[in-house]
């Protein structure tokens, strides 16, 4: 058997001090006192962070064994099992003030001979925390169970704040192979863009035209928080962000991105229209377009739809008819639509930009 040499634990300073600002022990279902090692990997503290660590697991919340436990060598899924010189304190008792106690690592000859001091700590929701860090090499913390029932809707929401939600957006080609060729179709991705902190919990919510589109449930996965394209074009997008330290506890208050309209502006804040005359009306677009192509034809041009609108149906002695001709290097296309009152003082245009006639 190998003899353990002395370490500590350096648990002199327990950075933290807030109960969200912890993270869940790794194998909680492996450190249970009486599940033998029987394996090529042991559960192996050896590398642990020295910070605060939760301890749930199936709805219960568990706690360090004790030394009321018959100990021997590969006990709760490790070569050394680690655990409470003595035994436990009354959870009932605990609060949100750390308490110190020590435990012992399993020794051959000597019991107890190598021990560290930790921390424990009771937050709400029942949810009792561990100042921990590394130990030896083939060594774990135990744990026993409890009948203590772990209610995270309890758990209040971290004290964050989200100062900047915004919605980016790009272009990707999707590959798909057939019959040895490979089709390149465009895809347009959103994203809510927020500041993330890795020990935290974000639920996202996408708005079109002020409707809710998509929830997404409380999750770390950034790649959640992606939109792709479907029938957006045109819609004005909002998302949302709440915070929460676990899955299923309390959240923040929603904070908002500002709107972004998905689609194409005129690029001029008013345009003059002479009677029975032409102008110009220069369109940008707020998000890339793509066309769609394959390997055997390669990239080529694609045609982008534009529709105008008009909102002032209302108003009287206005024209029937509008004129659209549209120009793209030698191609050109005149097309014509009706709006039911188009009028001539003010036609609006995509983001109800006027073409007035002077």
């Amino acid at each position: 058997m190998v003899r353990l040499q002395n370490t500590t634990i350096p648990v002199s300073a327990t950075k933290g001090s807030a109960c969200t600002n912890v993270t869940k022990l790794h194998q909680i279902n492996e450190r249970w006192f009486n599940n033998s090692f029987s394996g090529e990997y042991p559960v192996n503290d050896f590398s642990l962070s020295t910070d605060w660590y939760s301890t749930p697991y199936n709805g219960l919340t568990y706690r360090l064994a004790d030394n009321s436990i018959q100990w021997d060598f590969g006990m709760c899924g490790t070569f050394y099992p680690i655990y409470l010189k003595d035994k436990h304190p009354n959870i009932s008792h605990l609060n949100e003030t750390p308490v110190s106690a020590t435990v012992c690592v399993l020794d051959v000859n000597t019991p107890c001979e190598e021990k560290y001091e930790v921390k424990m700590r009771l937050c709400p929701g029942n949810d009792l925390q561990y100042f921990l860090g590394a130990t030896l090499a083939y060594s774990a913390f135990c744990l026993d169970g409890t009948d203590l029932p772990y209610n995270a809707s309890a758990i209040q929401p971290p004290n964050v704040s989200i100062t900047k939600v915004s919605i980016a957006v790009w272009l990707e080609h999707k590959e798909n192979d057939i019959s040895s060729i490979t089709w390149y179709t465009a895809d347009t991705k959103f994203r809510c863009v927020f500041g993330i902190q890795n020990d935290l919990y974000y639920a996202v919510d996408w708005f079109v035209d002020g409707n809710l589109l998509r929830s997404v449930k409380s999750t770390n996965d950034t790649s959640s928080f992606i939109l792709t394209e479907g029938t957006l074009v045109g819609a004005k997008l909002k998302c949302s962000v709440r915070v929460s330290r676990l899955p299923e506890s309390l959240q923040t208050n929603a904070v908002y991105s500002p709107v972004f309209f998905a689609g194409a502006k005129i690029d001029q804040e008013v345009v003059f229209l002479p009677k029975k005359g032409q102008t110009e009306v220069r369109v940008k677009t707020t998000i890339p377009i793509g066309c769609n192509y394959n390997s055997r034809l390669g990239e080529r041009e694609c045609m982008l739809t534009l529709q105008i609108t008009n909102e002032n149906t209302n108003e009287k002695n206005c024209a029937k008819l509008v004129n659209l001709q549209y120009v793209a290097g030698d191609y050109q296309d005149y097309q014509s639509f009706s709006t039911t009152a188009s009028c001539t003082k003010h036609i609006r245009v995509c983001e109800g930009i006027c073409i007035t006639d002077k």
